[in-house]
């Protein structure tokens, strides 16, 4: 049985006739309700379970369409309230759009060149494009039609989805007057193509029929007979140029699942193999090749020159078998990601025009947030972590949060693509999150944008994700790993503030400024305020430093810390206190802030 409410937000209720459509997984039932109230509720018995339930899906009742059943068309745009123009970015082809910038000029909508239009600007209006610019490739990347013509795409606007965006191409000023007069026949379409003025093709976006609500759809499955053997696997991911092994950050099963695969495909393919990590931003690259090319001496020296504790922050040690089986067989690591900072301020300011050009010339140009289903997935995630799931933020803004997540794809799915470019001989294995690497929407997709040939592969493994996703259009294999856990990471028990010294603005010393009513600091005669000099006489500095110096420690070891202690009346103290590690998770060592959730 189905039992549902139809409201009427009227402040006088009309008397109505309701279409409803009952869907069930082998027919579906069209009834029709009347409704008199502000608030009726009704049931439908339905002999099998109900998938789906559509409320007046042809349109019989006098309401507002919800967003959802509204294409972008042509009309549309015209429309709107606020329109404007942007002008391409190389002033020689602005010409040729000229005659229509012209016309629309006429009409009332305002022309700015693509330097003139902030990012911020993009969140709020409906835009045409004339031609490439750099706002137009920031939204939708590579976009359409390249032939000889003209040719004219409604979408809406990623950033504001009540309005549109149209982007317009032409070859030549020829081709863009022989439209001009044609354009408002062609109002409901949302994808328009013309040759020498002649219509070529004409489509209309698709779009949902009626107010839908999804009831119990049927879930995906996978045949168990389809199983294949590790090795039957791995003989096929040889096979391709890009191997992606999703995983979820904290679960160790799934690290031991990507070293397992890396050592199976370098025992195939020496040579020819490198390895992309989400985990370091393509500043960290000259700390990756020198680790790697045996130039650093030491793990901790290259732990401190990549920043892993401030890039990246997880248990260094879930990532430390791969690290050093590269490192072991000059496999290159290659950094995919940009640096965090810039996706959290993305996140925080709602759109990149604070970033400045130095940083926005370390992300990717041509960014596509238009991807089909990007958007709906990201509604899910922002909701789950609208604190933010890139650092400290005070807003909830979905644009900010859908720039960043392109930003963070495309990025990464830029740095693969220059890589095996650079590099024509080289396959990659690429380690990221999950959620990176479904083909439909996230970084595959990306790559093959702009390697339209390349054959990738997507595993990840059946550890709880979003297994709703897990289907032959987002992934290629979903692995079954033995669970494994990861010894505790031991901790000192206290919250620590890094403190900069104050002529170089350099992090200098490490303050205790909390300590955990559950370790062992109060015990071993710590007090807040002490700052940490060395711990087992290695110098430190910063929390990487502490962090470091613990890695190799276990839980219930003994370290000895080198405390200064301040005074105001008599002279500071330097104290040596034994203590003994815990692996209290709630007040461990400060954090690197604001590391992305996924």
């Amino acid at each position: 049985m189905v039992k549902f409410h139809l409201k009427q937000a009227n402040e006088q209720p009309y008397t109505l006739q309701v279409p409803i459509v009952v869907k069930t997984l082998e027919s579906e039932r069209r009834l029709i309700f009347s409704i008199n109230q502000p608030d009726q509720e009704f049931h439908i018995l339905t002999k099998t379970l109900p998938t789906e339930i559509v409320t007046d899906p042809d349109y019989d009742v006098f309401r507002s369409l919800t967003e959802k059943e509204i294409p972008p068309t042509w009309s549309r745009f015209l429309g709107a309230g606020q329109k404007t123009v942007v002008l391409a970015d190389d002033e020689a082809r602005t010409a040729v759009y000229q005659p229509l910038v012209n016309m629309l000029q006429a009409q009332g909508m305002e022309v700015k060149t693509a330097a003139e239009i902030s990012n911020q600007d993009l969140g709020t209006g409906s835009f045409l494009f004339a031609g490439d610019s750099r706002p137009r490739r920031s939204l939708f990347a590579d976009t359409g039609y390249r032939d000889e013509g003209f040719s004219l795409q409604v979408h809406k606007n990623p950033l504001d989805p009540g309005q549109t965006m149209v982007l317009v191409d032409s070859s030549s000023t020829s081709e863009t007057s022989a439209v001009l007069r044609k354009l408002s026949h062609y109002g409901k379409y949302s994808s328009l193509f013309f040759k020498q003025g002649q219509i070529k093709d004409k489509q209309i976006a698709p779009s949902e029929n009626g107010l839908r609500l999804s009831l119990l759809p049927a879930p995906p499955g996978i045949p168990t007979q389809a199983a294949l053997d590790f090795s039957e696997i791995i003989k096929d991911l040889e096979q391709s140029r890009v191997v992606y092994a999703g995983e979820t950050h904290t679960d160790y099963g799934d690290h031991l699942l990507q070293l397992q695969i890396l050592q199976a495909l370098y025992a195939k393919n020496k040579k020819n193999l490198s390895i992309g990590m989400e985990m370091f931003p393509r500043s960290s690259q000259p700390a990756l090749d020198a680790y790697i090319a045996g130039e650093t001496a030491t793990e901790k020296e290259f732990i401190k020159a990549s920043k892993y504790f401030s890039v990246w922050g997880y248990d260094y040690r879930l990532y430390r078998d791969i690290i050093g089986f590269a490192r072991k067989n000059n496999l290159p690591i290659i950094g995919l990601n940009l640096d965090k900072k810039i996706v959290s301020q993305v996140f925080k300011e709602g759109n990149t025009d604070t970033i400045g050009e130095e940083n926005l010339a370390t992300i990717a140009q041509e960014r596509d947030l238009d991807v089909p289903g990007y958007r709906e997935r990201l509604t899910g995630v922002h909701s789950r972590h609208k604190s933010s799931p890139h650092g400290d933020t005070n807003t909830n803004s979905f644009g900010g949060f859908l720039q960043a997540q392109a930003l963070w794809d495309e990025t990464m799915a830029e740095s693969i693509t220059n890589y095996l470019q650079d590099n024509p001989e080289k396959n990659m294995l690429v380690i990221a999150g999950a959620g990176h690497v479904y083909k439909d929407s996230a970084i595959p997709l990306r790559v093959q944008r702009r390697m339209p040939e390349i054959r990738q592969s997507v595993l990840i493994s059946d550890n709880g994700m979003d297994t709703g996703r897990v289907q032959g259009k987002q992934v290629d294999y979903l692995m079954f790993p033995r669970p494994v856990g990861l010894s505790p990471a031991p901790k000192v028990g206290v919250v620590l503030k890094e403190e900069k010294e104050t002529e170089t603005g350099k992090t200098d010393r490490i303050r205790i400024v909390g300590i955990s009513p559950h370790g062992n600091g109060k015990q071993a005669g710590l007090e807040e305020q002490d700052i940490i000099l060395r711990v087992d006489g290695t110098p430190v500095h910063d929390v990487a430093d502490l962090k470091i110096a613990l890695l190799d420690k276990e839980v219930g070891e003994t370290v000895t810390l080198q405390i200064l202690r301040e005074r105001d009346l008599f002279p500071n103290e330097t104290l040596e206190i034994s203590l003994k590690l815990t692996s209290i998770q709630s007040a461990g060592m400060m954090m690197p802030p604001g590391h992305p959730k996924k």
